[in-house]
């Protein structure tokens, strides 16, 4: 009777461990077929960004930006209208890189003579509601006290800073012999507002998608390009804008 106990004991546990084997290898089969299908998955993933991708490249290469308003007596600039070379730079008053290239810049004026070379400047902005548009306006209303030039670069300097308030702007304008009275009446009055934002509006149908950009006469220029040239982390060479400047005068 032992034995006999003994025995079905033993078919029992032979059976509970076949069982168990069986069901392991059921599981392991489907962690398999799982991942084989999240594999299939995945590639087929790749395959539509890839050809997602390729669609973006061909756009890129078949991508043409509509002829750039060139400088025109509406803009505010410096040096001579008829000059060889035009720079027109797109730029965000509120932003620290823009105030960061305005010292790449400043050595463009300094190297090279206004008679050679004409620099416009335009405001580039996305939100209409932003900081950017009041400071254009406002920046706008100080060129008719001829002022456009010592504003900017006052307030580029607290941008640089972190230092600057909208508010505060009124204050420098006074402060560098501007008829605070008359600078804001003419910012009430929003005078300007229309013109920064075409301009500021338009931007992007010329390749403009950030700030600082910059045209050497039809060179596009993007980003805060250095003053010398330098090597990108490509290990590739990038023209500085001095060298992009000089190429355009031979």
């Amino acid at each position: 009777m032992d034995n006999n106990k003994r025995n079905i004991y033993l078919a029992i546990l032979g059976i509970v461990i076949i069982v168990a084997i069986i069901l392991r290898f059921d599981n392991f089969l489907k962690q398999r077929q799982e991942k084989k299908n999240l594999a299939n998955n995945q590639q087929e993933e790749v395959l539509d960004l890839k050809e997602e991708n390729n669609e973006v490249v061909k756009a890129a290469l078949n991508y043409k930006n509509s002829e750039k308003e060139d400088i025109s007596k509406e803009d505010i600039y410096i040096g001579n209208f008829n000059s060889k070379v035009n720079i027109i730079i797109y730029e965000d008053y509120s932003d620290k890189i823009s105030a960061g290239y305005n010292e790449v810049l400043n050595k463009a004026i300094e190297e090279f003579s206004l008679d050679n070379i004409t620099i416009a400047f335009r405001p580039y902005y996305i939100d209409k509601r932003g900081v950017t548009p009041e400071l254009s306006n406002i920046l706008w209303c100080a060129n008719d006290q001829g002022k456009f030039i010592d504003l900017r670069s006052e307030v580029y300097k607290k941008v640089e800073q972190d230092d600057f308030l909208v508010s505060d702007v009124f204050d420098l304008a006074e402060e560098i012999g501007l008829d605070k009275e008359e600078l804001t009446e003419c910012v009430n009055m929003g005078k300007y507002r229309e013109r920064v934002d075409y301009l500021a509006n338009n931007a992007c149908d010329y390749g403009v998608f950030g700030s600082p950009t910059t045209f050497v006469n039809e060179e596009l220029v993007i980003g805060s390009r250095g003053w010398e040239d330098q090597i990108d982390s490509n290990n590739e060479m990038v023209s500085g804008l001095k060298t992009i400047i000089s190429r355009n005068l031979e």
